[in-house]
């Protein structure tokens, strides 16, 4: 009798870590997506865009946005990402 409850605790607490991973996964996607439409979106408001590197297109961004590239305080490597892999 105790067995069975400790296996079936133990299935409910790995049904609980499943649905976390899958919730965690796909809130990962629905951010990476909304990241590639954004992208997309700004991609189309600076010219030559594609021939850019990282730094050269968020000062492009910035003086698209802002008006000038001093009021992008933060490096793009702090503004890419939330958790390093």
């Amino acid at each position: 009798m105790e067995k069975n409850e400790t296996l079936a605790e133990l299935q409910e607490k790995h049904r609980m870590q499943m649905k976390e991973r899958r919730d965690a996964i796909k809130q990962r996607k629905a951010r990476t997506r909304r990241l590639i439409v954004h992208g997309a979106v700004a991609e189309g408001f600076i010219e030559n865009s594609e021939d850019m590197n990282g730094e050269e297109f968020q000062s492009a961004c910035a003086n698209a946005f802002h008006g000038t590239g001093a009021n992008a305080t933060s490096s793009l490597q702090e503004s890419c990402g939330s958790n390093p892999r």
